[in-house]
This record gives C-alpha cells, sequence and structure tokens, in this order.
C-alpha cells in the first residue's frame, strides 16, 4: 500500500512540475509573438470564459482551447467557417475574442462579396459570431464590427479539453499555485531530503556498528 501511494505521489508531483515547466516556457517565449501572447512553437492556450462559442462544432465554457498564432500582416484570407481570435474595443479597452466567421449576409449586395467575406479594395473584411449568440459582433454604435486580418492575432486549431481551462485558471491564481504547485513540491521536496539524511544516518549506524564488532 505504502509503494501505490509512493508511486501515485511522485507521478503527481512530476505532472505538477511538468506542467510548471511548460507554462514557464511558454511565458519566457510570448515575446516572439507580435501579439505578446504566451505561446510555444506558435502554439497559445486559452481559457474558455463564456459559452458563446457552445455548439457540437465548438466549445463550452471552460474549456481548454488551443490556437495557433497567426501573422497580422497575413496576405491569405480566411475562410467562412473559421474559429479566430482576435482583438476588440470596448470604452478605450481592448480584449480578446474567440468567434468564428460566417457567411456575411448584410454585405451580399455589395460587388466585392466572395464567398461570404467582403473584399473592399483588395483587403478581406469578416463578420464574426459565436456559435451560441443570436447576432453577429457589433461595435457600440451597433454597427456591423468587420474584421480585418490585422486584427486577427490567432485560428482554433479545432482542439478544445472540457473542464480544462476552469482548472488551468485556478492553477493560475495565487492560491491554486500554491496549493496545487507550491506546497506538493515543498512536500516532495523535503520528502526526499528525509530520506536522503536517513539514508545517510542509516549509513553512519552500519559503519558504527562493525567498528564496534572489530
Amino acid at each position: 500500500m505504502k509503494k501505490i501511494g509512493k508511486i501515485v505521489g511522485n507521478v503527481l508531483v512530476t505532472v505538477i512540475l511538468v506542467f510548471s515547466i511548460l507554462m514557464t516556457v511558454m511565458v519566457l517565449s510570448s515575446t516572439k509573438h507580435e501579439s505578446g501572447l504566451p505561446n510555444l512553437f506558435g502554439k497559445a492556450v486559452f481559457n474558455v470564459l463564456t459559452d458563446s462559442m457552445m455548439s457540437e462544432e465548438g466549445f463550452p465554457e471552460g474549456s481548454l482551447i488551443i490556437v495557433e498564432l497567426t501573422d497580422t500582416t497575413r496576405k491569405e484570407p480566411y475562410k467562412v467557417g473559421d474559429v479566430v481570435t482576435f482583438w476588440r474595443f470596448y470604452e478605450d479597452q481592448r480584449y480578446l475574442e474567440t468567434h468564428r466567421i460566417v457567411a456575411d449576409t448584410y454585405t451580399q449586395s455589395q460587388n466585392e462579396v466572395v464567398d461570404g467575406i467582403w473584399v473592399h479594395g483588395g483587403t478581406p473584411y469578416y463578420v464574426t459570431r459565436g456559435d451560441n449568440t443570436p447576432d453577429i459582433d457589433m461595435n457600440q454604435d451597433l454597427s456591423i464590427d468587420y474584421l480585418s486580418n490585422e486584427r486577427i492575432v490567432a485560428k482554433w486549431t479545432g482542439t478544445a479539453i472540457p473542464h480544462l481551462g476552469s482548472i488551468l485558471s485556478f492553477l493560475q491564481s495565487q492560491l491554486g499555485f500554491m496549493l496545487c504547485v507550491v506546497i506538493p513540491t515543498a512536500i516532495f521536496f523535503f520528502f526526499e531530503l528525509f530520506k536522503f539524511i536517513s539514508t545517510l544516518m542509516d549509513a553512519k549506524k552500519e559503519k558504527v556498528q562493525l567498528v564496534l564488532k572489530n
């Protein structure tokens, strides 16, 4: 039973340490992308905070999604159906949104609409909407929030892990980091130190006993 507990404990600590190392690497590599987002080899993770993309093709609130960071100067247009992460603006503040590019029924009367994407002067503009929201994304003045490549920072890879985003969010909090990373790591360190000292003491006792016998 003790062996099983020891194995389980070692596995948990190893997983936590590996997770911590990966998060550290992602933070250190964040300056390599123009958005400043933490990433690893061009991939970033996001914790889904709302249910706006909850659908069979999307992901629910609390999921952890993996996105591929893109160059905002890219010339290749995105396609209707792509799920992209982009900057949105509200009251002089900006935040990241992840929604799907939808067919733009509002610009179908324009001459430069290709596959639902409005191409104006050679620059593609997109209309986005959450899978679980009835309306397309709008500006504060209720005008259509036409999205250009310059505001898109990532494209969803199609990978979403339910509930893991909430767990990650907790681990990133001060309490979660203390409970799940710092304390287990400290316990593991002191346990290994205790074993090391015990081994040294046992070896010393055996040496003393051998000397006494001789």
